[in-house]
């Protein structure tokens, strides 16, 4: 019924309507009757084929005769690509007549991709000359490379959670330096004043660690206090206050400027401290 109500929409739609619109008959117009045989010659070969029937042909994978590298590459890249043959597969169940339920469409599938990939493996084996020995690169790339990409990926986690990783071993501090600099904030000139050592380090302890977090607040609430350390500095400087006349003279001037200015209501000098701390590791970076 759809056919015949096409044949007659066309025939009104190409013979009478357009003609009856433009005001000239259709042989007067050669593009209008080229387009009017090729919808006749597509009406011809559509009452064939409902006539006669649709060809029946058996399911056939996309991938199933040729087996060269360019075919084979994008076979492995359609493969890989993630849902691309899953879609596949459930677009062609859908639209076919089968009496094979989905899950056994992917395993007909399936078949048929093992069968195509048996296929280029055997066609790449018919190449090689008899009884042809595998080349010493091929054994280097695919055995020795691989035979030590397995043995890494085992053992990896082993010294990765063992005492031998320098990261899972306790790395104390040895010796501590505080220093404390003052800075004219007018001039933006410091000067190093008190310099110190660490005389002693000693472990952490609970009643430590109770005391210091009613002040601070961690970073991380998996810090312990057991791979902590407490130092304590000298009160007084390892060395007299050396300045030289002319960058002591500076000085006493500078202050004395910014000490006279009455518009300086806020603080006209910062006190600075550093800390730095020694250790045996890591290698080359023992001072932080």
């Amino acid at each position: 019924m759809i056919y015949y109500s096409l044949v007659v929409l066309v025939h009104v739609y190409l013979g009478f309507t357009i003609p009856l619109f433009q005001l000239a008959p259709m042989y007067q117009n050669p593009w209008l009757s080229i387009y009017y045989l090729l919808w006749c010659a597509y009406l011809y070969y559509s009452g064939l084929q409902i006539r006669h029937g649709y060809p029946m042909q058996p399911y056939k994978q996309t991938f199933s005769k040729d087996t060269s590298l360019w075919v084979y590459n994008v076979w492995r890249a359609y493969k890989a690509t993630p849902f691309i043959w899953e879609m596949k597969v459930i677009i062609d169940w859908t639209v076919t007549s089968t009496c094979l339920d989905l899950f056994q469409w992917f395993k007909l599938d399936d078949a048929y991709n093992t069968l195509y990939y048996n296929s280029v493996q055997a066609d790449q084996r018919k190449s090689r000359p008899e009884f042809t020995h595998r080349s010493y690169w091929e054994k280097i790339f695919q055995g020795f490379c691989f035979a030590l990409l397995l043995i890494f990926v085992i053992l990896a986690p082993i010294f990765l959670f063992s005492g031998i990783n320098p990261i899972l071993v306790k790395n104390p501090v040895k010796a501590g330096t505080l220093t404390i600099d003052i800075e004219l904030i007018a001039t933006g000139n410091s000067y190093r004043i008190f310099e110190t050592q660490a005389n002693r380090i000693l472990p952490l302890t609970k009643a430590d660690d109770v005391s210091w977090r009613l002040y601070f607040e961690p970073d991380s609430n998996q810090i312990d206090y057991q791979d902590m350390q407490k130092l304590q500095f000298n009160t007084y400087a390892e060395s007299q206050w050396t300045i030289s006349p002319p960058s002591l003279k500076r000085f006493i001037n500078d202050f004395k400027s910014v000490s006279k200015d009455p518009s300086k209501e806020a603080s006209i000098v910062n006190f600075r401290a550093y800390w730095s701390f020694n250790r045996d590791n890591p290698t080359g970076k023992e001072k932080t």
